[in-house]
C-alpha cells in the first residue's frame, strides 16, 4: 500500500488522474455539473427513499431529546449513548457541508475530466447520507452552519489555489476518515441488537469511507514531497483545533481514541478500509489485489434497504 506522505513519481501522479477519472465515472454515473448531482447518486438515494429502513418502536430515539442536543454544542450531561451517536452523525459533516455549499459559488468546477469537479459532487451527497442514517433511527436532523470562526476560515481556504488548500483539504480528509471510521464501529457496538437498522447505518458509513478515501488518493498524488511532509507534521495540530468543534464526538469516541488514531495515520501513511476489504481504486490503480464481488459491492453505490 502506498504511503499517503510520500510523493508519487511524476508518471504514477498522472496515471492516479487517467485512473480516478475513469472509477469517478463509473462510480457517479452521468454528472449534473449546475445542480452539483449525477444519475447513480441520485438513483441511489431513489431506492433508499423509498425503501426506509427504521429501528424497532423501542429502539426509536426521542426527536426532541435528539434536536435539543444538536443545537446545544456539547451533549447535555447524561445523553444516552445512541442519542449521543445519532448526534454526533449529524454534526461530524456539517462544517464540510458549509465548505462544499460555499465552493459552489466562489469556485464552481465543471468539466468532467477534471476530478475535483466529480469531488464537489461526492462531497455534495454525504449529509444527506448521515441524514438517513439519523432517520433510520427514528429522528430528523437539521442543517446547523459551523461557528462564525470555522466558517471565516472556510471561506479562505475555499478560495486559496489548490497548491496551498491542499495542505489542509489533505489533513482534513484524513482526520474526517478516523472519526467516520469510529462512528461506524460505534454503531456496530451500540446497535447490534437491531440489525437491520445496523446494516443499512453500516452500507451507508462505507459509502462514505470509500470516496473519502478516493479523495485522499487523489489529493495525495497533487502533492510533492515538502508539501506531504509538511502535512503529516501538522496533522496532529489539526486534529486537535478540528475536535474542539465536536465536542460531541469527543465524548463519544474520546479525544485519547481519535488522537491515537490520528498519530498513528500520520506515521505510518496508511489510510485504507477496514475489516481487510480493498478499496477498488487502489486495484484499479495496480497497488492492491481483492476479490471481485468484494470489489463491485464496494464499487456500486447500493443501498443495504
Amino acid at each position: 500500500m502506498k504511503n499517503t506522505f510520500k510523493a508519487l513519481p511524476k508518471a504514477e501522479r498522472e496515471k492516479v488522474r487517467t485512473v480516478y477519472i475513469q472509477y469517478l465515472k463509473e462510480r457517479n454515473g452521468k454528472p449534473d455539473f449546475e445542480a452539483h448531482t449525477s444519475a447513480l447518486r441520485d438513483e441511489f438515494f431513489r431506492v433508499l427513499d423509498s425503501n426506509p429502513t427504521l429501528v424497532s418502536a423501542r429502539g426509536r430515539l426521542n426527536q426532541e431529546v435528539f434536536t435539543r442536543n444538536q443545537r446545544r454544542g456539547s451533549p447535555e450531561p447524561g445523553l444516552d449513548r445512541r442519542t449521543l451517536w445519532a448526534v454526533c452523525a449529524a454534526n461530524a459533516n456539517l462544517t464540510e457541508d458549509y465548505g462544499v455549499k460555499y465552493g459552489f459559488e466562489v469556485k464552481p468546477m465543471k468539466d468532467p475530466e477534471y476530478p475535483y469537479s466529480w469531488v464537489q459532487i461526492e462531497e455534495n451527497y454525504h449529509t444527506r447520507l448521515l441524514a438517513d442514517c439519523v432517520r433510520t433511527l427514528g429522528v430528523q436532523m437539521e442543517i446547523i452552519p459551523p461557528k462564525l470562526g470555522t466558517r471565516m476560515l472556510l471561506n479562505v481556504l475555499v478560495q486559496l489555489p489548490y497548491y496551498f488548500s491542499n495542505i489542509l483539504i489533505l489533513c482534513a480528509e484524513a482526520i474526517g476518515l478516523v472519526v467516520f471510521k469510529g462512528l461506524q464501529l460505534k454503531a456496530r457496538e451500540l446497535f447490534a441488537d437491531e440489525p437491520e437498522a445496523l446494516k443499512r447505518i453500516d452500507s451507508l458509513f462505507d459509502q462514505i469511507i470509500i470516496d473519502e478515501i478516493g479523495h485522499v488518493r487523489w489529493v495525495h498524488s497533487q502533492m510533492g514531497q515538502f508539501r506531504l511532509s509538511f502535512t503529516r507534521a501538522i496533522i496532529p495540530w489539526i486534529a486537535r483545533a478540528f475536535l474542539r468543534d465536536l465536542p460531541d464526538v469527543v465524548e463519544l469516541l474520546g479525544k485519547d481514541w481519535i488522537m491515537s488514531e490520528v498519530r498513528k495515520t500520520a506515521e505510518t501513511g496508511i489510510i485504507v478500509m477496514d475489516d481487510g476489504r480493498v478499496h477498488p481504486l487502489d486495484v484499479m490503480l495496480g497497488n492492491a489485489k481483492g476479490e471481485s464481488r468484494q470489489l463491485q459491492s464496494l464499487m456500486t453505490l447500493a443501498p443495504a434497504a
